[in-house]
């Protein structure tokens, strides 16, 4: 990314007048060729995403290019221009299709800064802020009225249905408890995805490499002093590129400026959903904006000097001694990756210049047939990673070296307090040397932080034949939904007397509800337990019983309260021309009675 900026700077400090724009010309090509193959790829269920895995990724690229055709639109004008602005409409076509929200409101808002900027540059200050007015009413009606219907319907599900922001809400706080535990100087950069698992506690049963936020994970990963570092460039950067964007003298500079103002906008606010900076492509056209918004002149009296400035550092020599840096490290790369990837030895060595098979380490074949001598160099080369630590605890869990075994669970749960592999892989361990309490602590600790793997630890207590008092009483967290999902686990299972105990723990508890009640009443009664049934029902009412099963041995008899639709109340309906309704003016006792109303043609016998 470095070389790119510095030799992209060069070319457009060494470049005059419109030659310049032929520095955007690679940019657009590439944007053009990306939408026109994601146009190419629309489905039903298959947005447009281009040469990406990821739809926002790809709209994360056309979003910073978008704004940069448009300026080289207007700057060049007549045929040429309406041409290049007709690429600039599908680019916009490309970014639309990939059904990316982000993307979408970060396109508008990219346009939307480039075009305030440029009209306040002309118009005088008394209709300056009403040209803005305007321009924001014309991108609010453009939020509203373009975007596909899926683009609307997930904006609209984010302020409804989800209250997590598609989940990544839990993942930013986390993250700021990872800030907070290394404030100054971070984790390092690259080293996100393994030191989050330490502070995760939102959708444990998933591992994050990334924040899906661009200014938290560097800032998790470099620290306050790194990020302030790289904030201020961008922000200079960023600075210059206003600066050209609001010169009146030279119209090339400022469409330019432009041009680079609002790819950089852009991508800053998707950055803030997303990882977009830590995908290479993107990152390198940013990287390739950076170095012609740095290019620029600011100003003509700064020519001279800024040439000065830049003659005194010896940029052309860092340019090249980072060239042939980055040459030999992509030479070596291909040489490992296409002739030494299957041997350790040789890997090994290459390994000593930083050029390792980290993801062979990370992620063997099957870790449960890996020698162990592997295993120990996967953890020196990463011991942040809980999951290494459980990998190289089994092997020696079944290699007899029980102690040891012990000490690398330890370090996998201090560092995974909530990774469900770890804290399972514990659970069993402990459970084989009938230290059940520690293992039932495990488990306990798994169900409180996700529900995906609930059946998968109900399944464990029933083929370990855990005691159900000692589940109750160590191994489910005090959670309702934890004990309603493991009572429909029972009555899945057709296990009567299993759910009866796990019915009478959640009575007791207080975490039975009407829902839980009338399925499990409706179990019992399909499996002709009736008597069963209805003091289940009983139980569960309590102080609110009304007499059942004491003096009234009907439910509901006197229709106080609604039909619950249990099997033993009643189904209160009516037919054609007949009404059925609980009455609270007309009561022989109590405050309801049932009026059946009949409009004379109908037989009520049938009713």
């Amino acid at each position: 990314y470095t070389v790119v900026f510095l030799l992209v700077r060069e070319l457009t400090w060494r470049s005059q007048g419109r030659r310049r724009w032929t520095l955007f010309v690679p940019l657009i090509v590439i944007a053009v060729a990306e939408a026109a193959l994601g146009l190419a790829q629309i489905a039903p269920n298959s947005p447009a995403h281009g040469t990406y895995g990821n739809r926002n990724h790809f709209a994360g690229l056309l979003e910073m290019v978008l704004p940069v055709t448009v300026a080289l639109g207007l700057a060049v004008r007549g045929f040429a221009g309406i041409g290049v602005l007709c690429f600039g409409t599908l680019i916009f076509l490309g970014i639309l299709y990939s059904l990316s929200k982000m993307g979408f409101v970060a396109a508008l808002g990219g346009l939307f800064i480039m075009a305030a900027l440029g009209a306040g540059v002309r118009l005088p200050p008394r209709t300056r802020w009403f040209a803005v007015a305007g321009l924001a009413a014309v991108i609010l009606l453009a939020l509203v009225f373009l975007p596909p219907d899926q683009v609307v319907t997930g904006v609209g599900s984010l302020f409804t249905d989800d209250t997590s922001g598609e989940g990544r809400f839990p993942i930013w706080a986390d993250s700021l408890h990872l800030i907070a535990a290394y404030p100054l100087f971070g984790v390092g950069l690259g080293n996100y995805g393994g030191a989050f698992i330490k502070y995760q506690t939102a959708v444990v049963d998933r591992t994050f490499d990334h924040a899906h936020n661009d200014y938290l994970e560097p800032l998790a990963e470099l620290g306050v002093f790194g990020f302030f570092l790289l904030a201020c460039f961008v922000f200079l950067i960023f600075r210059k590129a206003v600066r050209a964007a609001t010169r009146r003298d030279d119209a090339n500079i400022r469409y330019l400026g432009l041009g680079c103002v609002g790819g950089m906008a852009a991508i800053g606010l998707h950055s803030l959903t997303d990882y977009n900076m830590y995908v290479p492509a993107n990152a390198f056209v940013f990287a390739w904006i950076a170095g012609i918004a740095a290019g620029l002149p600011a100003a003509p009296r700064r020519a001279t000097h800024s040439n000065a400035a830049g003659e005194q550092f010896p940029l052309k020599k860092v340019a090249v001694a980072l060239s042939g840096a980055l040459a030999v490290y992509a030479s070596g790369w291909l040489v490992l990756q296409h002739s030494f990837l299957s041997d350790p030895q040789a890997e090994s060595w290459f390994c000593r210049f930083g050029i390792c098979n980290m993801n062979g380490y990370l992620f063997p074949a099957d870790p449960d047939t890996v020698r162990q001598a592997y295993l120990l160099e996967s953890v020196r080369r990463y011991p942040a990673s809980p999951d290494r630590w459980t990998a190289l605890g089994k092997a020696m869990w079944r290699s007899g070296q029980i102690e040891r075994a012990r000490q690398c669970f330890s370090n996998a749960v201090a560092l995974g307090p909530n990774r469900i592999g770890t804290l399972y892989t514990f659970a069993d361990f402990y459970h084989s040397l009938g230290e059940d309490g520690l293992a039932l602590e495990q488990t306990s600790r798994a169900l409180q932080s996700t529900k995906e793997l609930d059946q998968f630890f109900f399944d464990w207590f029933k083929t370990e034949k855990i005691p159900m008092s000692e589940i109750f009483s160590r191994g489910l967290p005090p959670d309702a939904r934890v004990f309603r999902n493991y009572l429909r686990y029972m009555l899945n299972s057709k296990n009567v007397e299993g759910a009866g105990q796990v019915w009478n723990a959640s009575i007791a508890r207080g975490y039975a509800d009407d829902k839980l009640a009338g399925e499990y009443v409706g179990f019992l009664a399909g499996q002709n337990h009736f008597d069963s049934a209805a003091r289940a029902w009983a139980a569960y009412l309590g102080g609110h019983r009304n007499g059942y099963l004491e003096s009234n041995w009907l439910l509901n008899g006197d229709f106080e309260s609604e039909p619950s639709n249990l099997p033993m109340d009643w189904a209160a309906g009516g037919a054609a021309g007949v009404e059925v309704a609980r009455d609270a003016d007309v009561k022989h006792s109590g405050a309801y009675s049932l009026r059946i109303r009949s409009d004379g043609k109908q037989n009520l016998t049938d009713a």
